[in-house]
């Protein structure tokens, strides 16, 4: 039986010329945190902004909302329930894999300080759907064994869940073999797991939560579920503007050097179909799930407008990594009403993507809490 390698938890052999070395992974385990050696200053700020954004999923009350499910118009209530089912169901996963994930591979200071907020920022995000379940229903049990029952919500999140299963996977084998003295994949293996993390939780935080947002915006901007709007808004500035950001400045450094292009080169058939089955999981959702039985309107929109949404999101991912995929992409933004609850301007797009509008957020001022609106849509 192989002995176990490891003598203690701490690293008492890196000497500060090895902390000098710019190394985004593999770095040694548990050395030091460094900010005297900040080697990737992007990620630093990225950092710093995420913890100036911190909030608490008990800020907002959503008291209000258990009028709104009753009151709401039926198909409004029930495409927020479905798309709050998969947006709790996201986020917990984002909120609990990533820093496990990763951790093996020894991360650099600035890449687990920033991995260990946005974790901790997605564990608000979760909790906040669980407060939201929690205060709009009378029953809040029965509403999350309900949601619990919703299997569209998985088949939505599969691609997401298949490649992550796959790299915690093998993340998981080689810390074991690592622990065991055993023989270790190679570098290139390596950097391959690590770029395919970072691409899928851009696919998720970049096009899966912002198609789903767009659902949830457009039924607020009806009247109804206003603390929901305004809890989602935070969500939303904080996977746009902070964590798809710096998931793509990590897979820039992944492929810096001449073995990240190789890789990335031969992952790109690869990565265009994963982009192309999330769209493809996103328009079977919103076609048949979330507009179902025939009713192709919603309060404002259609399944036709939140699929070219899908695609408006998809196209900053495809075009950054200039990927090969079967879709035609809309060249301007499907659904504007979005325009008051997402702020594009501060993301960096691709050079490709320089014609998008620019998006105010935080212009809504919520002034009505605790009032009740009726509302005739007939």
């Amino acid at each position: 039986m192989a002995q176990i390698v490891k003598k203690t938890a701490f690293n008492t052999t890196k000497t500060v010329e090895e902390y000098s070395q710019k190394k985004l992974f593999g770095v040694g385990e548990a050395p030091l945190l460094d900010t005297i050696h900040k080697h990737y200053p992007k990620i630093s700020k990225l950092y710093d902004e995420l913890c100036s954004l911190k909030w608490k999923e008990t800020e907002i009350s959503f008291s209000q909302c258990l009028v709104d499910f009753e009151q709401a118009p039926s198909d409004a209530s029930e495409a927020m329930i479905k798309t709050l089912a998969w947006q709790w169901h996201n986020d917990s996963i984002a909120a609990q894999l990533p820093v496990y994930i990763i951790a093996p591979f020894e991360p650099s200071s600035e890449v687990i300080a920033q991995e260990t907020e946005v974790q901790s920022n997605e564990f608000t995000h979760g909790l906040t759907y669980s407060e939201i379940v929690r205060m709009s229903f009378k029953d809040p049990q029965k509403a999350m064994a309900d949601i619990l029952a919703h299997q569209e919500v998985y088949e939505r999140s599969g691609i997401i869940g298949e490649v992550l299963a796959q790299i915690q996977a093998f993340s998981i084998e080689y810390a074991y073999h690592k622990l065991k003295g055993l023989e270790l994949p190679s570098d290139k293996e390596i950097k391959k797991h690590l770029i395919l993390f970072y691409f899928i939780m851009l696919c998720l935080e970049r096009i899966k939560f912002m198609a789903s947002f767009a659902i949830t915006f457009t039924i607020v901007k009806s009247g109804y579920f206003i603390p929901i709007g305004s809890a989602v808004m935070k969500i939303c500035q904080d996977e746009l503007e902070n964590h798809s950001e710096y998931r793509k400045e990590v897979l820039k450094e992944l492929m810096a050097d001449d073995l990240g292009k190789e890789v990335f080169e031969e992952l790109k058939p690869t990565l265009a179909t994963i982009v192309e089955t999330v769209i493809d999981q996103d328009m079977d959702w919103t076609n048949n799930y979330i507009f179902e039985n025939g009713n192709k309107n919603l309060v404002g929109t259609n399944a036709d407008l939140v699929c070219q949404f899908v695609l408006f999101c998809a196209k900053d991912v495809v075009n950054t990594y200039k990927l090969d995929t079967k879709y035609k992409f809309p060249k301007a933004n499907p659904m504007p009403h979005l325009e008051s609850f997402m702020d594009l301007s501060k993301v960096q797009m691709a050079p490709q993507e320089q014609d998008i509008v620019s998006y105010v957020t935080n212009v809504v001022t919520i002034t009505d809490n605790d009032k009740v609106f009726n509302y005739n849509f007939n």
